[in-house]
């Protein structure tokens, strides 16, 4: 049985469970079914045999994870909601953080466009970023708000009738 809540980090999101004697990659495959976390490890990492037990209890992610890493000597690593699982070194003499969230920084570009002989705004604007799918649309005023990675980029502008 689990309650799930809301937040974007493993060191914030809460999940309620009791774990009996269970392998490593069911741990995965319930906190996947619990959370928006995906994990993504090579089966030889993972050690057979090592059982996790946790008793009844509001847990984070990262509490589950740090458990997991004392017993199974492993590193784990957030990117937005993907989890890699990696072996500890072997030259790790002393337990590090073994629990790294990285998290990406983002910014929230705006602006307006019009026509530049009348200064009149332009509606339905298609805004986005070279490369992706993320883009947004001008509005009545010919504003337009896009969050894009803080890595920069190119914005593309398309606008039916206009020519590049």
């Amino acid at each position: 049985m689990a309650n799930k809540t809301s937040a974007q980090s493993i060191r914030e999101f809460k999940v309620s469970l009791e774990l009996r004697e269970v392998s490593i990659t069911q741990v995965f495959q319930n906190l996947e079914g619990l959370t928006p976390f995906k994990f993504f490890y090579k089966k030889a990492d993972i050690k057979r045999g090592v059982k996790i037990s946790l008793p009844q209890g509001e847990y984070t992610v990262a509490n589950i994870l740090e458990s997991i890493s004392q017993k199974a000597e492993l590193n784990f690593k957030q990117i937005d909601k993907s989890i890699s699982v990696a072996q500890v070194p072997k030259n790790e003499s002393t337990p590090s953080d073994r629990i790294t969230v990285v998290e990406k920084v983002v910014k929230t570009i705006t602006g307006r466009v019009v026509n530049a002989e009348d200064n009149e705004p332009l509606i339905g604007v298609n805004v986005f970023l070279k490369g992706t799918t993320n883009g947004t649309q001008t509005d009545l005023d010919g504003k337009y708000s896009l969050t894009v990675p803080d890595e920069g980029g190119t914005l593309v502008f398309r606008y039916i009738g206009f020519e590049r």
